[in-house]
C-alpha cells in the first residue's frame, strides 16, 4: 500500500542495572555533566538513552564511585535544607531568614555560614536587613553580592564584615558579575550598548561600548576585564586593563585569528576560552591565554562546548571532552599543564569505519562521512535544528543531536555516504552565515541544500539522496524536497515546522517571527505575506512527484507543536503522496528513550528500504 499510516505506541519498562564501574555495555551514548562541586569532590551526572547514573569523582585520588540514580548530597544541611546560595568549590553559603517582627515589620536575616566540612557553622550575619533577589559569590569566595528587591547591591566582606552598597538603575543591570575579591562590580546597559563597571572602593564608573550583550570576566588580581563583541563578524574577546588611564576607551581585541568563542573564565589570572579555530571550525578545544604577556596556546582538543568551565578549587579547571559516544568531564591542570579525565564510565568508542573531512560550498559548509570498504550509492544529508546550531565532526556537543549522529553512523555502516551540513543560519562560522537567514527563512537556506547535493551527486556514483533533520532540519528536508523534487528521492523529518504562518498565528510570541520583520500584518499584506508564503512546505507540495516522506515526532513535543506534524500528514495523504508517519509515545521535542531511537531507525530502514542499515 502506497500510503500508509503507522502509529506505533511502545509502552516499555527500561529497567537497568548500574555498576560501579560501567552502567550500560560499552556501545552506548553517555553524557557526563558537572552537577556540583565541594572542595575536591565533584558530583558528575552521566545520561543517554539507557537512563542516567551519578558518580562523585574524588580529584585528588583520581577516583570515582557510582551512586545508582540517587543524587549524591555533597553540602551540609542549613536548617534541614540543602537548597542555599554557594561558592564556586563550596567553602561557603549564604541562607536567608525572615523574621516577623511584633509591630507587623518583616526584617530579612542574611547568614553565611562555612560549609566546607560535614557540618554547616555560622560565621557571621550579613548588616543588610532587607530582603535580596538573589546573591552572587566572586571567585576569591570571602566576598558575596546581595541584590536587593529594592534595585540596590550590596557587597560583603565576609573576612572583614565590611558592607559596601551601591544603587545603580533597573535599566544599568543585567548580566552581573562581581570581581573574585569585590573590587569590581559589571553589568550591561542595553540603552547605551555598553558594559558598566563600578571600583566599589571609589564609586567610580568606566563604561566600555560593546555592542553584545554579555557577562564580564575579571582576573583574580582584579587588572583585567574581558568580555565578548563581534564588530567584525565573529564574537570574540576584548580586553581591558583596568589599571590603565583610561580603561573605557582601551578594549582590544585578544585574538586575531577569526573563530567563535563560546565561553571564558579567568583561573588564577590566566584566562581559558573554549572555541573553535580558523583552520577548522568543527575542531573545539581550550585556549589558555596569558593577559600580561599577551600569548595564547591550546592546551586541551576535542572539547565539548555544551556546559560552562568551572573552578574545581585552587587544583583546576573544569569542562568537557567528546570521547568517541562518550562526554566526559575534565580538569586542566595549570601547575603540571596537563589535562586530567574523570574516567567514571567505560570508553564508548566510535565507528571506525569512516573517513570524515571538512567540505566547503559556495557558502555552506559540513563535514562529510565516506564509508570505508563497500560503498552504496545513497547519500543521505543531515540537517541540524535551530537553525542557530553547528554540525559536529564526530559525536556532537549536545546529547539531543548524539542520538542522531549514531543513526547517521549507522547509515555510514550500511554503505551510504552522509553529508552534515551547515547551512545559512547555522553558528560557528561567524555572523556572515548567520545572519543570510534573516528576511530569507527557507530560501537561503534551502538553496544551500539543493548546492550542497547537487556538489556530492557530481563527486560520487549517487543514485539516491535523501534529506533527514530534526526540528528546524525537520522543516528544511521537506521545503528542500518540494522546492527541487527533481534532485531528491525523499526525507525524513523529525518533530519539524511546515508552515510558518499558522504556527505563528496560535503562537505569535515565537522568536521566529523575527526572520520575517515580524507577524503577518493582514492590512499589509505587502509588509510580509510573500515571506511566509514562499517559506511554507505546503506551497511546492501538490507538484510532488512520488518521493517519499517519513515523518516522525514524539507525542509530548511541547517545542514544536504535534499538530504541525500531523496536519501536514493529513494533507499530504489527501493528495496521494507517499508518506508514512511514526508516532514515538512519551517523547517530547528532544529522543531520549533507546526503545524510541530503535524504532526510528526500523522505521527509515522499512520505509526505505535500506535492507543494510542495522538497528540494534
Amino acid at each position: 500500500m502506497k500510503n500508509m499510516i503507522k502509529y506505533l505506541s511502545v509502552l516499555f519498562v527500561l529497567a537497568i542495572f548500574l555498576v560501579v564501574n560501567s552502567p550500560v555495555s560499552g556501545a552506548e551514548i553517555r553524557y557526563g555533566q558537572v552537577e556540583d562541586i565541594h572542595g575536591s569532590k565533584v558530583h558528575v551526572n552521566y545520561k543517554g538513552p539507557w537512563g542516567e547514573e551519578n558518580f562523585v569523582c574524588e580529584i585528588m585520588e583520581e577516583s570515582c564511585s557510582s551512586h545508582g540514580t540517587s543524587t549524591p548530597t555533597l553540602f551540609p544541611e542549613i536548617e534541614g535544607s540543602v537548597t542555599y546560595s554557594k561558592s564556586s568549590s563550596g567553602k561557603f553559603a549564604i541562607k536567608k531568614n525572615v523574621v516577623e517582627v511584633d509591630n507587623g515589620t518583616t526584617t530579612y536575616l542574611h547568614m553565611v555560614y562555612d560549609i566546607s566540612g560535614y557540618e554547616a557553622e555560622l560565621v557571621q550575619l550579613v548588616p543588610y536587613f532587607k530582603d535580596a533577589s538573589s546573591y552572587r559569590f566572586a571567585w576569591g569566595e570571602d566576598h558575596v553580592m546581595l541584590f536587593g528587591v529594592d534595585g540596590d547591591v550590596a557587597t560583603f566582606d565576609i573576612k572583614t564584615g565590611e558592607l559596601r552598597k551601591m544603587t545603580p538603575t533597573q535599566s544599568e543591570f543585567p548580566m552581573r558579575s562581581l570581581s573574585p575579591y569585590g573590587g569590581y562590580l559589571s553589568a550591561y546597559n542595553y540603552l547605551e550598548e555598553e558594559h558598566r563597571i563600578w571600583n566599589t572602593d571609589t564609586g567610580k564608573v568606566v563604561a566600555i561600548p560593546a555592542g553584545t550583550p554579555n557577562f564580564v570576566e575579571f582576573s583574580q588580581c582584579e587588572r583585567f576585564a574581558v568580555f565578548v563583541d563581534d564588530p567584525q563578524g565573529y564574537p570574540t574577546l576584548y580586553l581591558v586593563d583596568l589599571e590603565s588611564d583610561d580603561p573605557g576607551g582601551g578594549a582590544e581585541r585578544i585574538f586575531r585569528d577569526n573563530f567563535t568563542v563560546d565561553d571564558y573564565i579567568f583561573f588564577k589570572n590566566d584566562l581559558y576560552v573554549v572555541g573553535n579555530t580558523e583552520e577548522d571550525p568543527y575542531k573545539w578545544v581550550l585556549y589558555r591565554h596569558d593577559p600580561v604577556e599577551n600569548q595564547s596556546r591550546i592546551v586541551a582538543e576535542d572539547v565539548s562546548y555544551a556546559s560552562y568551565m568551572r573552578p574545581v578549587s585552587d587544583h583546576g579547571l573544569s569542562f568537557l571532552m567528546i570521547e568517541g559516544k562518550n562526554t566526559n568531564v575534565a580538569i586542566y591542570i595549570p601547575e603540571e599543564d596537563r589535562v586530567q579525565v574523570l574516567e567514571a564510565v567505560e570508553p564508548s568508542p566510535a565507528f571506525s569505519g569512516v573517513n570524515r573531512s571538512v567540505v566547503y560550498f559556495d557558502r555552506a559548509k559540513g563535514v562529510l562521512y565516506e564509508p570505508v570498504g563497500t560503498r552504496g550509492t545513497d547519500l543521505f544529508i543531515w540537517l541540524h535544528g535551530g537553525p542557530k546550531r553547528q554540525a559536529s565532526f564526530g559525536y556532537h556537543s549536545y546529547l539531543s543531536y548524539a542520538v542522531y549522529d549514531e543513526l547517521l553512523e549507522r547509515l555510514v555502516e550500511s554503505g551510504a555516504y552522509v553529508l552534515k551540513l551547515d547551512y545559512a543560519g547555522s553558528y560557528g562560522h561567524g555572523n556572515e552565515l548567520m545572519d543570510e537567514l534573516m528576511y530569507n527563512l527557507g530560501v537561503a537556506d534551502r538553496d544551500d541544500v539543493i548546492e550542497a547535493a547537487s556538489d556530492m551527486q557530481r563527486r560520487f556514483n549517487i543514485a539516491r539522496t535523501y534529506l533527514i533533520g530534526n526540528s528546524y532540519g525537520g522543516y528544511l528536508g521537506p521545503k528542500a524536497l518540494v522546492d527541487e523534487p527533481r534532485i531528491f528521492d525523499g526525507v525524513i523529518a523529525v518533530n519539524g515546522v511546515f508552515d510558518w504562518f499558522t504556527l505563528l498565528e496560535r503562537i505569535p510570541s515565537s522568536p521566529f517571527r523575527v526572520y520575517f520583520d515580524g507577524l503577518v500584518d493582514l492590512d499589509d499584506l505587502e509588509k510580509n505575506y510573500d515571506m511566509y508564503r514562499e517559506a511554507s512546505v505546503y506551497k511546492g507540495l501538490p507538484d510532488l512527484g512520488d518521493q517519499k516522506i517519513l515523518l516522525i515526532y514524539g507525542d509530548e513535543d511541547a517545542t514544536v507543536p504535534v499538530w504541525q506534524t500531523r496536519e501536514f500528514f493529513y494533507l499530504a495523504e489527501s493528495l496521494g503522496k507517499n508518506t508514512s508517519l511514526l508516532r514515538l509515545e512519551g517523547e517530547g521535542h528532544i529522543i531520549r528513550k533507546r526503545e524510541n531511537l530503535d524504532l526510528m531507525c526500523e522505521f527509515i530502514a522499512e520505509g526505505l528500504s535500506l535492507e543494510r542499515l542495522s538497528c540494534r
